[in-house]
């Protein structure tokens, strides 16, 4: 695979730079920049070299509809902070106004389209759209990791007609995963937390042949008690997927299968706060968290491995009385990473909200921007959007 770095002649060039500016918004002001934050390397280097940056991103789910509060335009300001310059916006993504925008651009400039899901061919991954897209510009960079897990024009599409390149989070991405599939580490070890089992088997049985211990933890451990003849009381549990649970309990794995075995639980009738082993559960328990005996055991194993993938949160961390597990996990993973003796690799579902809130953030070796993309990563070793970069253009 290509990438940016490889002595490219950018001057004067204009570049079709594919990002992710996907980010929450409240009130037409933008909440969390971190994606912003990530894609300024690579816009760096290649105003350094006197590229023109033509940007390009999704936003929301508009459906094909113009809607004035999906507007990539609202994001300009926080664009313009993090990258010291004005920012041209240009309010389509294709057709001769935008022509004649880039036409009247210089090398440094940048210009933001609008959001390329106003047109159903982006999702559609039409190829006549693809190639409007192309026709913008000289050459292709994807650095939109998060979004290659998708076959749409700008991700897929525009790589058939334009000299294609990887940017620098591209590659981030992809090295810092490559050590959880690549790793000669041992031991390692996986947390997958979250709320539901039923969309991450296929990464469970993926992982457990990969790394030495599988912790498997959140709501859908309920599942597994469940498959197990255990009690969850009121606890969320996916009835449908206990079968499947329980032959993944019977497979045979490289790796060992850790299953919390204490609970902070809240009890239905009563309301009362307490921690119960698994085989003290109740009918009236509501399971939100894992008990201390569980940390502990989570924590040792942290301590004799050498990399850490972190995949969703413990328990209901958004709630302080159920935060407690996944907090003190955080720390501790930040404590052993900033001790040189864990390679801490973050990434996918809510667990990247936790451990900034939790302050452990800046501590961990690689957080990363992806949702669905570093799961479907780590399953199959590449995306999409990957394999268009790798495809010569016609």
């Amino acid at each position: 695979m290509k990438n940016i770095r490889d002595n490219l002649d950018l001057s004067g060039k204009k570049v079709f730079l594919r990002a992710d500016l996907n980010v929450p918004i409240v009130g037409n002001k933008v909440i969390d920049d971190t994606r912003i934050i990530r894609l300024i390397p690579t816009i760096n280097f290649l105003r350094s070299k006197g590229a023109i940056i033509i940007l390009a991103s999704h936003f929301a789910r508009p459906e094909g509809k113009f809607i004035p509060e999906m507007s990539l335009k609202n994001i300009v300001p926080a664009l313009e902070k993090h990258i010291s310059c004005k920012i041209k916006s240009i309010d389509d993504c294709i057709g001769n106004k935008v022509e004649n925008e880039i036409n009247r651009s210089a090398a440094e400039d940048i210009l933001l389209l609008e959001n390329l899901r106003f047109y159903n061919e982006e999702e559609n991954n039409d190829i006549k759209f693809a190639e409007k897209l192309a026709s913008l510009a000289d050459l292709y960079v994807n650095d939109a990791f998060s979004c290659s897990h998708r076959a749409h024009a700008s991700i897929t599409g525009i790589t058939r007609f334009l000299p294609s390149y990887a940017g620098l989070l591209m590659e981030e991405e992809i090295s810092n995963l490559n050590l959880v599939l690549n790793s000669k580490a041992a031991p390692s070890v996986a947390i997958v937390g979250g709320k539901k089992v039923s969309t991450k088997f296929k990464i469970l049985s993926f992982l457990a042949d990969k790394v030495d211990y599988l912790i498997i933890a959140g709501a859908m451990a309920n599942t597994f008690i469940k498959a197990q003849g255990g009690e969850v009381g009121k606890s969320y549990f996916e009835e449908d997927f206990i079968n499947e649970a329980r032959d993944f309990f019977n497979k045979t794995y490289k790796a060992k299968i850790f299953i919390p075995d204490d609970y902070v639980v809240k009890d239905a009738v009563s309301s009362e706060i307490e921690v119960l082993d698994t085989d003290q559960l109740k009918p009236s328990s509501q399971i939100f968290d894992i008990g201390t005996t569980s940390v502990i055991d989570i924590c040792n194993i942290l301590s004799s491995s050498k990399v850490v993938l972190w995949n969703g949160p413990l328990g209901l961390f958004e709630d302080e009385k159920f935060s407690t597990s996944t907090f003190f996990i955080a720390r501790f993973i930040a404590k052993l990473t900033k001790a040189n003796k864990l390679k801490s690799i973050v990434g996918g579902g809510d667990v990247v909200a936790a451990v900034e809130k939790s302050g452990t953030a800046s501590s961990m070796s690689y957080i990363s921007t992806a949702g669905g993309a570093f799961l479907e990563y780590l399953e199959s070793g590449s995306l999409p959007g990957i394999d268009a970069l790798k495809v010569p253009y016609q």
